[in-house]
């Protein structure tokens, strides 16, 4: 995927917000790395050596603590985890196997396009008026129209 288009509350690339994860991938192709698959194909990880040692390093850090050893456990963050196809240049979000959001990649983008308007240069003056809403959000890390 070399191109973006975006209309906004409507669409990324021709492919409707409430569309179904296989009509997502049906349009933007098999070239992504879904979070929930990796996960599982990363699970053998937790069996290694090498953390196996670094959990003894954890259970004799708990004694030096004064805390019991055997209560270290890895915390659960499967409660945390998103259902994510990541592309090169857009990261599609689903709940429920539904299309519900997309994050753009700016520092990958080459080609934008927002409503017609090509936002390729990415110049942040440029992208704000094309809603009146935008600001700033709570992380810090995006500008976020609610409207749009």
């Amino acid at each position: 995927m070399d191109r973006v288009t975006i209309i906004p509350l409507k669409s990324v690339n021709g492919v409707p917000f409430g569309a179904t994860k296989e009509e997502v991938r049906k349009v933007l192709g098999s070239d992504y790395e879904n979070s929930v698959e990796l996960r599982e194909k990363n699970k053998d990880v937790f069996d290694s050596p090498e953390i196996k040692q670094l959990e003894e390093s954890l259970k004799a850090l708990y004694q030096e603590m004064g805390k019991d050893p055997n209560s270290f456990e890895w915390p659960d963050i499967s409660e945390y985890e998103e259902d994510n196809d990541t592309y090169n240049l857009v990261q599609i979000e689903y709940e429920d196997d539904i299309f519900v959001s997309a994050t753009i990649y700016a520092q990958d983008m080459k080609h934008l396009s927002v409503w017609g308007h090509d936002c390729s240069d990415l110049e942040i003056e440029k992208i704000l008026t094309l809603a009146k809403d935008f600001e700033w959000d709570q992380e810090d890390t995006s500008w976020t129209s609610r409207s749009q």
